[in-house]
C-alpha cells in the first residue's frame, strides 16, 4: 500500500489546514483513515497529572458510547504514563504489539516489539462476566465496546504535565497493522504533530483570513510571517518586541535571522515550507538561545499551500511561532535531539534524566534496560552535546528546550 506523491501532498496539506482551523480534523482524521484502511479515529490531549481531558477530537465513534467510558480512557492514560513519557515523538506504534502483561502486573512500562504478540482486544470474558482488572481488560472492553481489533497511534504533543495522542483504529475487514501500516503513518506524523503543536499555541482556536492581524496580536507569543527566502512580511506586537530589543530573533536587511545552529535550521525550514511534504520533522520546536535574556524555541508552520493557510497572506511560505517562558515546560525534546543528532534510544535516556532520575540505574529500571546499557547512551549523549557530565547536560537543556507559554 503506497501514498502517490500528490495524495500524499494533499493529505498533508490537509493535516496542516487544521493548525489554523481545527473544526477540520474529524474530516482530516477521516481522510488519513481512508488511506490506512481505518475506521475511526481520535485525537486526544490529556492532562494526566489532574485526570482530564483538555482536547479531544473524533471521527466515527459513537459519543455516548465514548462518554460512557471517559473515565477508562484517563486510566488508559495512567496505565500508559511511563511509556507516552519516553517513547519518541514521530516514532508510530500498533496496539498488537505491545506486550500488556508488563503494563497489566505494573512492572514498568510495556514493551514494543516488532513481532506481532496475542492481542486481547477480542478476547471474551468467560461468560460475558465483568472484564479482568488492569491494562488488558481495558482493551478486551474497547474491543467489545467498538469491534476494533488494532490501532496506530503517535504522540504528538507533550510536556511535563500533559500527552496528546493521535489513534486510528482498525476492524475485522483492515486486519492487524502492518509494519508498511506504521511506515506511512510514520510519513505522516510529524506533520500532524507539528499542527497540533502550533493548534495548541493557538490555544485551538480558527485563525480567519480577515482577521489575522487582530487574532495574532492577541496571543502571548511571538508570530512571524515569512516568505521562502525569509523576507518578513508580517509580525505580531510580541514579535515587534523581540525584533526591536534584537533576541532570541532579529531583522537583517528584512530578512528574519538567529543565532547558532537555529539560524541553520530555520533557514531550511522556512526554504522546504513551500513543498511541505520534504518538511518531515525540519522546523519543530527550533531551541532559539540568546546571550542575553531567556532562551525561546520556535515552531515553523508551511503557508504556501492549503485550502485554508493560502488565503492567510499573498507571498508567504511560513508562519513562525516563537515562545518564551510560561507555565508549561515541555518533556518534547525532538528539537534537541534533532540538532545534536541523538538516536531514540538516547532520547529516551534523556528524557528519563530530564523527567527527574536522578542515578543511572533508576533510569535504567524505568527503561528496562541494563545499568551499563544506560550509562553507554549517556556517554554517547555527552560526547554529541559536549557537555562536561550529568548535571552539565541537564543545564544544557534547559538552556535550549525553554519553557512555552500559550495563547492569551
Amino acid at each position: 500500500m503506497t501514498l502517490s506523491y500528490h495524495r500524499l501532498s494533499d493529505l498533508i496539506g490537509t493535516i496542516y489546514d487544521c493548525a489554523i482551523d481545527p473544526e477540520r480534523w474529524p474530516a482530516t482524521i477521516e481522510k488519513i483513515c481512508q488511506e490506512l484502511r481505518c475506521v475511526a479515529g481520535t485525537i486526544q490531549v490529556a492532562d494526566i497529572q489532574h485526570s482530564t481531558h483538555e482536547y479531544v477530537k473524533i471521527w466515527n465513534y459513537d459519543p455516548d458510547k465514548l462518554a460512557s467510558i471517559s473515565d477508562r480512557l484517563m486510566q488508559w492514560f495512567g496505565f500508559l504514563r511511563e511509556f507516552l513519557l519516553t517513547h519518541p515523538m514521530d516514532e508510530p506504534f500498533a496496539g498488537t504489539r505491545f506486550d500488556y502483561s508488563a503494563v497489566t502486573s505494573g512492572n514498568g512500562p510495556p514493551v514494543y516489539s516488532h513481532k506481532r504478540i496475542e492481542h486481547p482486544y477480542l478476547e471474551a470474558a468467560p461468560g460475558g462476566g465483568d472484564f479482568p482488572e488492569g491494562f488488558a481488560g481495558m482493551l478486551m472492553e474497547w474491543g467489545r465496546t467498538f469491534g476494533h481489533i488494532d490501532s496506530l497511534s503517535t504522540i504528538v504533543l507533550r510536556d511535563r504535565s500533559r500527552t496528546g495522542l493521535f489513534s486510528i483504529l482498525r476492524d475485522e475487514t483492515g486486519g492487524i497493522a502492518t509494519d508498511d501500516d506504521l511506515a506511512m503513518l510514520g510519513m505522516l506524523a510529524p506533520h500532524i504533530r507539528r499542527a497540533i503543536t502550533i493548534s495548541d499555541l493557538l490555544n485551538l482556536k480558527t485563525v480567519e483570513a480577515a482577521a489575522l492581524a487582530a487574532t495574532l496580536d492577541k496571543l502571548a507569543l511571538g508570530v512571524i510571517i515569512v516568505a521562502a527566502d525569509r523576507r518578513i512580511l508580517h509580525v505580531n506586537e510580541v514579535a515587534k518586541r523581540m525584533l526591536s530589543a534584537g533576541r532570541p530573533v532579529r531583522s537583517k536587511q528584512g530578512r528574519l535571522i538567529t543565532s547558532g545552529i537555529a539560524n541553520e535550521a530555520l533557514a531550511k525550514a522556512t526554504a522546504l515550507a513551500e513543498n511541505e511534504v520534504d518538511i518531515g520533522k525540519v522546523g519543530i520546536a527550533i531551541a532559539l538561545q540568546s546571550s542575553e535574556g531567556e532562551p525561546a524555541v520556535a515552531h515553523v508552520l508551511p503557508l504556501a499551500c492549503g485550502e485554508v493557510r493560502s488565503r492567510l497572506l499573498p507571498q508567504a511560505a511560513a508562519a513562525i511561532f516563537i515562545t518564551r517562558s510560561g507555565k508549561r515546560t515541555p518533556a518534547d525534546l525532538s528539537g534537541f535531539a534533532e540538532s545534536f543528532k541523538l538516536t531514540p534510544a538516547e532520547t529516551r535516556v534523556l528524557q528519563r534524566l530530564v523527567n527527574g532520575g536522578t542515578t543511572m540505574l533508576e533510569v535504567a529500571t524505568a527503561l528496562s534496560v541494563s545499568e551499563a546499557t544506560a550509562k553507554t547512551h549517556l556517554s554517547h549523549i555527552l560526547a554529541k552535546t559536549g557537555a562536561r557530565g550529568q548535571t552539565d547536560l541537564i543545564a544544557l537543556v534547559r538552556d535550549l528546550v525553554p519553557p512555552v507559554g500559550g495563547g492569551s
